[in-house]
Order: structure tokens, then sequence, then C-alpha cells
């Protein structure tokens, strides 16, 4: 190993992951999880049609409880019934968390 290889690494979590945090460029595991749900309820959670409802800036305990709901088979849907039962209880939190902590944006 080189004798720079620590000094370098410490320069770039030092320089390089504050501004990709701020970017955006940094992903969260709730933004990894909602990567899948893109397809349906836009990019970071911005519907961009009238039939599916927007995620983002949603109230947390809302998304946590739909979730729950579509996973228990109390609330019925098309595709959500089907993705929410292989969704594990942290899941949940953190794709609420992460839906919750979005600027809503404008509901088209």
């Amino acid at each position: 190993m080189s004798k720079w290889f620590v000094p370098i690494c410490a320069w770039l979590a030092l320089t390089q992951l504050p501004a990709a945090a701020q970017s955006g460029a940094y992903f969260t595991p709730g933004s990894r999880l909602a990567a899948a749900c893109a397809n349906c309820h836009g990019t970071e959670g911005r519907t961009q049609g009238q039939l599916l409802p927007r995620l983002a800036g949603q109230p947390r305990s809302d998304l946590e409880r739909a979730l729950r709901e579509y996973k228990g088979g109390q609330r019925s849907g098309t595709v959500m019934p089907q993705i929410a039962k292989g969704l594990q209880e942290e899941q949940i939190i953190l794709l609420a968390q992460w839906y919750a902590s979005l600027p809503a944006g404008a509901q088209p």
C-alpha cells in the first residue's frame, strides 16, 4: 500500500463527501429503496400524472400506515399490495422517512 493511500482517503472524505451530500449525489438507504417506486410514483415521489398519489412531502405516519395496510391486506390496489408484502418493517420506515423529508413540489 502506498504511503499516500491514507492521506488521500482522508482528503476525499473531508472535501468530497460533504459536497456530494449537498448536491444530492449521496444516496441514503431510503432513496435507494425508493428507486423502485419511481416507475409509478415519479422521480422523488413527484407523480407526473393524475392516477397515482404524490409521495414527496407527505406525512411520515400516513406513508407508513399506507404501506402497512397494503402489506396486511387492509388496503386494496393493483400492484402495491404485492410490493408492500416484500417490505420489511425497517424498509417501510426508511421509505416513509425519505419521502416525508422531500419537498412536496407541485401536484400535477
